[in-house]
C-alpha cells in the first residue's frame, strides 16, 4: 500500500510540473508575442529588437528544457534575421522575420499547450 501512495503522490508532483511548465511556456510566449507584435517600424525598431533579443535570450534557457533545439533554432534564426534588417535598414527582411517570429511563438505555445494530442 506505501508503494501505491508514493505511486501517487510521484504522478502528482509530475502532473504539477506539466501544469507548471504549461503556465511559464503560456506566459512567455504571451510577452514575446507583444513584443513582437508591437515592434516599430524597421527605422525605429533598434531599441524594441535588442529588447526581443535580450528576453529572449534569458527565457530561452529554461524553454529549451521542454521545446525541441529545432524550434529555439528557428527563433534564434528570426531574431538574427530582425537584427541584420535594423542595421541594414531593410523594410522586407524585417517584416518577413518579424512575420516568421510570431508563427514561431505560436509554434512554441501550441507545442506545450495542455491539448490531449501533446501527451499522446
Amino acid at each position: 500500500m506505501k508503494s501505491f501512495f508514493s505511486s501517487l503522490a510521484i504522478f502528482a508532483l509530475m502532473l504539477g510540473m506539466i501544469v507548471c511548465n504549461y503556465l511559464y511556456i503560456e506566459e512567455t510566449c504571451a510577452t514575446l508575442n507583444e513584443k513582437a507584435v508591437c515592434l516599430p517600424t524597421c527605422e525605429h525598431a533598434e531599441l524594441a529588437v535588442k529588447d526581443l533579443v535580450s528576453y529572449w535570450e534569458k527565457e530561452s534557457k529554461k524553454i529549451r528544457v521542454s521545446t525541441s533545439q529545432y524550434v529555439v533554432n528557428k527563433m534564434n534564426d528570426c531574431l538574427s534575421d530582425l537584427c541584420y534588417a535594423v542595421a541594414n535598414n531593410d523594410v522586407q527582411i524585417f517584416e518577413c522575420a518579424r512575420y516568421r517570429a510570431i508563427t514561431v511563438i505560436k509554434e512554441i505555445k501550441d507545442a506545450e499547450s495542455l491539448r490531449l494530442e501533446n501527451w499522446i
